[in-house]
């Protein structure tokens, strides 16, 4: 199926795979057990355990930033466009394009989906997972991802031993996980893809890649030192975005496991002063 609107490949992967669980049914509750239409037309009070909370972002909220918290009730199809009916904290419901959910948020939302058959691992997942046993780097990437979402999960020490203890008695190795770290296998193993800068140097080096979309000329609104450097910063920032989306990079969460650092560290001024020096050519001749 077909999505639009959408150019970072891991949220594009996401939502797609979203849209093909909900497609046969049309309709998917994620907090009453309603199936092919919604809770409200549904009428069942048959909940589930666990439903998935997300964070989106619309700029008609009136909420600081435009983001808000709220609870999945429904997952479906409308006019060929992948939608959510979103429960928010002071109980209101309301529909919202699945796009404009955050990446975890759809990440919880694929994991919630396959603890509840709703997605079958395939053998490709499978296949994936042995490729990780095989790389000593991945393996060890993936530890270190592991251990930095345990220590940034905010749950209660009692919520996380409760739910652990029950996934070990219901051997659900998955629900184990999500118990430990907030996350399932699929998701956390995405998370180490997106923070694989190798990613960032296949088919040609970083710094051949920024360079390749600079533009012939920039014309700022005046040739003094602050706006030359503020657009040459701006037009850096702008390089790298595109960058990580095309190539499925999370700079920030790579970040977090490097120590602040960042692949682009070491090319921002040799960008910046090659940003800088296509600008000053284009001054106006009195």
């Amino acid at each position: 199926m077909k999505v639009l609107g959408l150019i970072n490949p891991v949220r594009k992967e996401l939502v797609e795979t979203i849209a093909n669980a909900v497609k046969p049914k049309g309709c998917i509750g994620t907090f009453y057990k309603n199936a092919g239409v919604h809770h409200t037309v549904d009428r069942t009070e048959e909940e589930y355990s666990n439903s998935p909370i997300v964070v989106v972002h619309n700029s008609s909220f009136g909420s600081y930033g435009g983001f808000e918290a709220a609870t999945v009730y429904d997952i479906y199809l409308e006019d060929g466009r992948l939608m959510c009916t979103l429960n928010g904290e002071a109980g209101e419901d309301w529909d919202e394009l699945l796009e404009n959910v955050q990446v975890e948020g759809l990440e919880c939302i694929v994991s919630w989906l396959k603890e509840h058959d709703f997605i079958v691992k395939t053998g490709q997942e499978k296949e994936l997972i042995d490729r990780f046993l095989e790389n000593e780097d991945k393996c060890g990437r993936f530890a270190e991802v592991l251990i930095n979402e345990i220590n940034s999960d905010d749950e209660g020490f009692h919520k996380v031993g409760r739910q652990f203890i029950r996934a070990y008695l219901q051997e659900n190795p998955e629900m184990m996980l999500i118990a430990l770290c907030g996350w399932g296998m699929d998701t956390l193993i995405s998370k180490v893809n997106r923070t694989d800068d190798s990613v960032l140097y296949a088919g040609s080096s970083l710094q051949e890649k920024m360079e390749s979309k600079l533009r012939k000329e920039y014309l700022p609104d005046n040739y003094e030192d602050d706006t030359i450097c503020d657009l040459a910063q701006n037009e850096f920032q702008i390089i790298k975005d595109e960058i990580c989306s095309e190539c499925g990079f999370d700079e920030e969460a790579y970040q977090e496991l490097n120590g602040g650092e960042s692949p682009f560290d070491e090319l921002q001024e040799t960008l910046f002063n090659k940003i800088y020096n296509l600008i000053l050519p284009c001054q106006k001749q009195p």
